[in-house]
């Protein structure tokens, strides 16, 4: 029995210490940055291995009663503390910096699209600003929550951090609840504020500048629903997730196909109205049907964006490495130093790799589960899958700027919140 339980202990903190790794390598924070690419792949790997190899003992969990109610009160009081830390580091950093909030056009282009879209104004045309203007590419998931700060007259960034803390909270304790332990409701509300104790010591602009943690939040909702089985949460969740970050397109794959052999065609049909629904209503029917433009200006947009990244910016000295490659946050790095040729072919060899690591990794979810590799609920495979495609997504990222990170990093966050006490309750 012990060394059972020894065995189930060290696989938790081999899952946690995947999640400290793939927290690290999210920043350039040592004299090995340029390994960040290798170690965030691999850690990314160990958070995940320990679900695998295991098979979750729902009788063991059962027998455990008594110590639900003290696990999840434990839980909610350390969460309620973790809470008010995050809220004033959130403060302190937004008056520290306020200076520099106008060192990047994030915060004010989304001003830009909510006062617009309050005044009745068009929303997708060009943003000016003193020395240049931005097309707005955003999707309405983007800019539309922060209509609620713009009317109530609070800090757009408050709304981000907040969306993601209360989704965050509420799943954690849920499966804290089904899945009681007092070392992981300690290890939860500790989880989040080292996420953003380590982002202000390290990379303290994800915050200043940006937002990122809302469309993480969106990811979080369809990770609810998914365990939850909810087909309705999941809809509208990968209806957002699309309105906002679409880093998991190619991931459809092995969702639709597991759930379809799973759970049958009419709850993917039920899935995809409630998805198609969200963007009918957010994006198609009050904007792109009026300018259809809009869409491709965004796509164009973004191939200039990304072929202007590769290039060494003016400041710079010359000859220098581009800066977001230089920070060594993806493999893109590796393609710029190693690779022949200028920056416009190593951009597109970039390109492809993503391209096929993405597309291999999704026939490979759909091909384990089809061959029957793997015991565990289905939706527990997916969500697990999601963090495996994303790992490999920003691995091969290539415009990696810092703040995108932020997604995938507090989505491994948010896996080992939900599931890590099953580790501890497996049959090994």
């Amino acid at each position: 029995m012990r060394s059972i339980q020894a065995k189930a202990y060290s696989q938790y903190l081999i899952s946690l210490c995947g999640f400290i790794l793939i927290l690290l390598s999210s920043t350039k924070w040592a004299p090995v940055t340029k390994l960040n690419p290798i170690i965030w792949l691999v850690s990314g790997i160990l958070i995940i291995v320990p679900f695998y190899k295991n098979k979750f003992d729902l009788q063991n969990s059962l027998q455990q009663k008594s110590l639900v109610k003290s696990s999840w009160l434990l839980g909610l009081f350390l969460l309620v503390i973790s809470g008010f830390i995050i809220f004033k580091e959130m403060v302190w950093v937004f008056e520290q910096f306020a200076d520099k909030a106008d060192g990047s056009d994030v915060i004010p282009s989304l001003e830009a699209y909510v006062q617009r879209f309050l005044n009745g104004d068009p929303v997708y045309v060009e943003i000016p600003f003193e020395n240049y203007s931005v097309q707005p590419t955003y999707f309405p998931a983007m800019w539309m929550p922060y209509i609620i700060p713009e009317v109530l007259g609070f800090d757009y960034r408050f709304m981000a951090i907040g969306s993601f803390f209360l989704v965050y909270c509420f799943g954690s304790l849920y499966y804290l609840f089904k899945y009681p332990s007092l070392i992981h409701a300690i290890v939860i509300a500790i989880l989040p504020v080292l996420f953003v104790k380590w982002y202000v010591h390290y990379d303290v602009s994800v915050f200043v500048f940006g937002t990122e943690l809302m469309p993480l939040s969106f990811y979080v909702l369809f990770l609810l629903g998914l365990t939850q089985k909810k087909w309705w949460i999941i809809g509208l969740s990968i209806g957002l997730c699309t309105m906002s970050r679409y880093s998991y397109t190619l991931y459809v794959i092995p969702f639709i196909f597991v759930i379809w052999k799973e759970c049958g065609f009419k709850n993917i049909f039920k899935i995809g109205v409630y998805g198609i629904s969200v963007i009918l209503i957010l994006y198609v029917l009050p904007f792109l049907i009026k300018d259809p433009s809009i869409f491709t200006n965004g796509l164009e947009y973004y191939s200039r964006t990304a072929t202007d990244q590769w290039k060494t910016q003016f400041w710079q000295s010359p000859g220098s490495i581009p800066y977001h490659l230089d920070n060594g946050l993806s493999f893109s790095y590796y393609f710029y130093t190693f690779l022949g040729g200028n920056e416009e072919e190593k951009l597109n060899v970039a390109k492809l790799f993503n391209l096929i690591f993405c597309l291999s990794t999704a026939i490979a979810i759909s091909y384990f589960w089809f061959k029957n590799k793997v015991k565990m609920e289905w939706n527990i495979y997916l969500a697990l899958s999601l963090l495996l495609y994303l790992v490999i997504f920003y691995s091969f990222l290539y415009v990696p700027f810092s703040y995108l990170f932020m997604l995938p990093v507090g989505f491994a966050m948010t896996i080992f919140a939900f599931y890590g006490s099953r580790i501890l309750k497996y049959k090994h």
